[in-house]
């Protein structure tokens, strides 16, 4: 029964050394994979706020465009007074001239 006992305990004790090696190579795993982990979090949290960066970039742009649209409506209304003032002095200016010519016209009979 001693022996058995012997038996028994070394094959305990050798189990115990296979379950050993296996839990040192998923103790390895396990390190390995939670540094994985934590580069991963690393860059999960850098490319967060490099989207957020980006996020405000965008949103500046946005009211850089709409700062920039106001301007072009401002200028297009400006363009648009001036095209009628223009329309306006060619059209005193036909008018001038035509008066001008008819004065040049009369001037011409007296002579």
């Amino acid at each position: 029964e001693n022996d058995e006992l012997k038996e028994r305990l070394a094959d305990i004790s050798a189990e115990n050394e296979s379950n050993k090696d296996h839990i040192e190579k998923i103790n390895n795993k396990l390190a390995s994979s939670i540094e994985d982990c934590n580069i991963l979090e690393k860059k999960y949290k850098s490319l967060g706020m490099e989207n957020n960066d980006l996020q405000e970039i965008y949103e500046h742009k946005l009211r850089e465009n709409d700062s920039l649209m106001k301007d072009l409506e401002s200028i297009n209304i400006t363009l648009e007074e001036n095209k009628n003032t223009l329309s306006s002095a060619f059209a005193e200016i036909d008018t001038l001239k035509h008066s001008n010519d008819e004065s040049n016209k009369l001037n011409k009979k007296d002579f």
